[in-house]
């Protein structure tokens, strides 16, 4: 596929949900796309840093208890059903609790 360790990647999500990594290699022809970069972070202060952190922690813990809650109440399901249900759940629950 190309990919080789600490090759840089993009995560993409196509409309049902399905997450998939993208090479981040030039396409001949195509105009490259500006990433933020490493050093654009270095400004942010520690404290922000683990504000971050923590939020990204806490959601990705919300996303874990949606896909427990598919995996308890629904059954006989696709695991990409699953996965878009947990994901409508998910992002019903940021959008009610503004998170």
């Amino acid at each position: 596929n190309g990919l080789s360790v600490n090759s840089p990647v993009t995560l993409a999500v196509d409309s049902k949900g399905k997450i998939s990594l993208v090479d981040n290699q030039p396409v001949a022809g195509a105009t490259p796309k500006t990433e933020p970069s490493q050093t654009q972070y270095q400004g942010m202060s520690p404290e922000t840093k683990k504000q971050v952190a923590s939020y990204v922690t806490e959601m990705s813990n919300l996303f874990n208890f949606c896909l427990k809650q598919v995996d308890n109440t629904v059954e006989n399901i696709t695991p990409d059903d699953r996965r878009a249900i947990a994901t409508t759940l998910f992002i019903s629950a940021q959008k009610k609790y503004s998170l």
